[in-house]
């Protein structure tokens, strides 16, 4: 365990009698196979945070797999184990996390593709204005700097419909990993 106890040593683990007859009972871990199935859970297990005990004591949780680990605050032992609950206000929050963010992204979207459209529609104009401009020119040179515009506006037009595209993916990734908690 280091000096925080957010980690822990599974070669180090110890199991108290009152963890082992909960995996019996909730996870029908078999009693001779309870310390390799904590070892198992716990190498992969994230902390979560500190909590306190009605009596005031502090202990260590971990989860892994939908299976939360009560741990003792000063030594690498497992004091219980119980299947995490998907029910109640945590899980409505993270609910409204998720829809929070499907939203925001959305709008995020609706922004990038307003601006997208405004910036076309500049481009566009711009566009015109310029080949208008080159049909009036004399200059040689002058012609040149207008045509080397030209150019540049129809290549910035080109890369609109990819912009656009990509703030659309962009949504639908982040839409997609939120609606996994919905």
């Amino acid at each position: 365990m280091n000096g925080v106890g957010t980690t822990i040593n599974p070669g180090n683990l110890t199991v108290t009698k009152h963890a082992r007859q909960r995996a019996q009972e909730r996870f029908k871990v078999a009693p001779n196979n309870a310390e390799k199935w904590f070892r198992k859970q716990m190498a992969n297990a994230e902390f979560v945070t500190w909590i306190t005990q009605e009596d005031g004591r502090k202990l260590r949780m971990f989860t892994r797999d939908k299976i939360t680990l009560i741990l003792d605050p000063e030594v690498d032992r497992i004091v219980s184990v119980y299947p995490q609950q998907e029910t109640g206000k945590p899980r409505e929050l993270v609910r409204q996390f998720a829809r929070h963010q499907i939203v925001a992204s959305e709008r995020t979207q609706n922004r990038t593709l307003r601006q997208l459209n405004v910036l076309r529609a500049k481009i566009e104009r711009e566009l015109a204005d310029r080949k208008a401009q080159l049909k009036r020119v004399r200059n040689p040179e002058r012609k040149i700097v207008v045509q080397a515009r030209i150019k540049a506006l129809e290549a910035r037009l080109s890369d609109l419909p990819e912009e656009k595209t990509e703030a659309q993916r962009e949504h639908v990734v982040r839409a997609r990993g939120f609606a996994r908690v919905l």
